[in-house]
């Protein structure tokens, strides 16, 4: 998240709700184990609240509180310019993100009293580096460069991430998306067991998210195309079965129908290798749905690339 909500009426209403609750900071402890002094901070305005944190405080006040800290956004023009870059990468239109960095820099000088979070910071890494990746240019000097630029800025915004335990790190959504952008990195150097890694960690954070992300769920079907694909590559076929197969069952629950061509041909080919009937049903169905969305050129590269890597002709 991006710090553009008023907080401290927020952290207003949250101590208001508590104390017709007649419940101290301390029972509120006792009673989900939300510490006081990360309550005191909330209640004061001084952070944004992890979702986690929000869910502990609902279920203690039996409250949707997530509803009502959306209520405190200062401008939700910001919510417009974050889907035009998810939409940017799905797409993979570098010229679009440069819009949206032009769009983030106006918004950012319009809106200076809001522009105090180091997500920010997390936010202008990920624009300026997805800007170069997405251009298909890079030289391996420049992917290292970008690798150690993204590592050093996450380290600076969270002091307590563990590159070695990334599985046990907590992060928001605007991490997520540079971890993303990281593991490209380093699979564009062959560095696929690294890449992996980072993508699986992002795997069990969907799994504790997704079903409260209500306006990035891009984000995670792009970590699950490429973890799929990297599977693939890496000859792990039922992982990237297996991977795939929740990707699509979750573009379907959301209705985010972007990247599911990507994701049936994923499935496609490892039901191939796996020795499965059933793979050109999958196989169809990403041409189908790249024909429905008149992008025929892909449909026909999809064709093609499959005719020359696996003899297999997609009817």
């Amino acid at each position: 998240m991006i710090e553009n909500y008023n907080m401290e009426d927020f952290g207003e209403e949250i101590k208001n709700i508590r104390r017709s609750l007649k419940m101290t900071q301390r029972s509120v402890r006792e009673r989900v184990g939300i510490s006081e002094n990360t309550l005191m901070k909330i209640e004061k305005g001084l952070v944004i609240p992890k979702y986690e944190t929000l869910e502990l405080l609902s279920l203690a006040y039996k409250l949707d509180l997530t509803a009502i800290f959306h209520k405190y956004r200062y401008d939700r023009s910001l919510e417009t310019i974050l889907g035009k870059i998810d939409e940017a990468i799905v797409n993979n239109r570098p010229d679009k993100l440069e819009e949206c960095y032009e769009l983030y820099l106006a918004y950012l000088n319009n809106n200076k009293n809001t522009a105090n979070s180091p997500d920010w910071e997390l936010l202008d890494c990920f624009l300026i580096n997805a800007i170069k990746y997405y251009r298909h240019d890079l030289k391996d000097f420049q992917s290292r460069e970008m690798i150690q630029n993204i590592r050093e800025t996450m380290q600076r915004v969270n002091p307590e991430l563990r590159w070695a335990h990334l599985s046990k790190t907590i992060f928001n959504m605007w991490e997520v998306r540079l971890l993303i952008l990281l593991a490209l990195l380093e699979a564009s150097l062959d560095h696929y067991d690294i890449s992996i890694n980072i993508l699986e960690s992002i795997y069990g954070r969907f799994l504790k998210l997704r079903n409260q992300v209500v306006r990035e769920q891009k984000v995670f079907l792009i970590a699950l195309f490429n973890l799929s694909y990297h599977y693939h590559v890496t000859d792990q076929n039922e992982k990237a079965l297996d991977i795939a197969t929740q990707g699509i069952d979750y573009g379907r629950e959301v209705s985010d129908f972007t990247l599911l061509h990507g994701l049936y041909y994923r499935q496609g080919i490892a039901r191939y290798k796996l020795g499965m009937d059933n793979y050109m049903e999958s196989l169809r169905y990403a041409v189908t749905m790249l024909e429905i969305m008149d992008r025929k050129k892909l449909a026909q590269l999809y064709r093609s690339v499959t005719l020359k890597s696996y003899d297999i002709e997609i009817q």
